[in-house]
């Protein structure tokens, strides 16, 4: 929370005042689990993923159900990586260059370790095999490159064949979902899985009255409130993955706009309020052609990668952005403060 705290808002203070305890809290983990790969009686992991016993009752549940527990050891030593890849990122901020050094490396290690441990013979799954525990591999960088591919084909395998379509996913995994997803070019089976109505699922939710989320994907189980907060993280990829918006510098001032377009959604619009002023961006589909506004706030520059629904679709850009990189499936252009508006349509 410390970094991504920094990351928003550039406040060098309170990421000084975090550091020590971020640095002590990952040096005992790693000195109390010296192999790296965490116990599996120890912590939460993916906590409270979908019940699917006989108490379960079609979502409905019932007062003696509920699934809390899930990848205790995967999700945690998942979780590890990434801390130890934050206090690496902040030292160097910091100015401690001996400790970026150790924290990325014990980063590199715990990486080594989980793929050492977790990764299957056919290098296309880790575990079990439940959707969580490819999730976090492939939205924390921890994949080997050349195996991205597999685990993202044999993940949508799982969600279509093995779970009919919907998430299977406790609190890290449903927040990391649309981001593992995307990133191996499926956004529209994410898509398939967030608007999908019957257990388990945000849709049955709403199906049964849902004004907010809840803490059990059941209506009903032997712990639950009906407003809940912690399976609203997945609220973070409309933003950054949907809408495309991500800080490329801490502070706003350099800024990416990538947004995924999706087959199944018509239109998109995000805005939020930065540091340094509101960012927005927002995409319809009308008539076979694609509009993409997006505002840059005064004193920050983007990268808008304007995606190209098909090869031979081209993009009209406005007087003053500066294309960038061509490929078949973007066009990026470098773009300053203002609102610009791209055009995409067939020729």
């Amino acid at each position: 929370m410390a970094w991504t705290l920094y990351e928003q808002y550039r406040d060098r203070n309170a990421l000084e005042t975090a550091y020590p305890d971020m640095k002590r809290f990952v040096d005992r983990n790693a000195a109390e689990v010296p192999g790296l790969i965490w116990p599996a009686d120890k912590g939460f992991g993916d906590w409270c993923p979908p019940d699917h016993g006989p108490q379960a009752n079609d979502g409905m549940g019932s007062p003696t159900a509920g699934d809390c527990f899930s990848e205790v050891s995967l999700v945690n030593t998942a979780l590890s990586y990434q801390q130890a890849r934050a206090t690496a990122k902040a030292a160097d901020v910091l100015g401690h260059r001996q400790d970026a050094r150790h924290f990325a490396s014990l980063a590199s290690r715990i990486k080594n370790a989980f793929n050492a441990h977790f990764l299957n013979e056919a290098g296309d799954t880790y575990g079990s095999g439940r959707q969580v525990t490819s999730v976090l591999p492939l939205a924390f960088g921890l994949v080997p490159a050349d195996k991205v591919d597999d685990v993202g084909d044999q993940l949508a395998r799982t969600i279509v064949e093995h779970d009919d379509g919907h998430l299977d996913t406790g609190i890290f995994g449903t927040r990391y979902l649309v981001d593992a997803l995307a990133r191996t070019g499926r956004i529209d089976l994410a898509m398939t899985m967030l608007h999908q109505r019957t257990y388990p699922g945000f849709g049955f939710q709403l199906a049964n009255g849902a004004t907010t989320t809840w803490e059990q994907w059941l209506y009903r189980s032997s712990m639950e409130t009906h407003d809940h907060a912690m399976f609203a993280g997945i609220n973070t990829s409309f933003y950054t993955v949907l809408a495309g918006i991500r800080p490329t510098e801490p502070g706003y001032r350099d800024i990416a706009v990538e947004p995924r377009i999706p087959g199944s959604l018509d239109q998109v619009s995000a805005a939020q309020e930065t540091v340094r002023g509101r960012v927005a961006s927002s995409w319809k589909k009308a008539g076979g052609t694609l509009r993409l506004t997006i505002t840059i706030p005064a004193n920050s520059r983007a990268v808008v990668r304007v995606p190209l629904t098909d090869k031979d679709h081209r993009v009209q850009a406005p007087t003053g952005a500066r294309r960038t990189q061509v490929t078949d499936q973007a066009v990026s252009y470098r773009v300053g403060s203002g609102t610009w508006t791209f055009t995409v349509r067939a020729p």
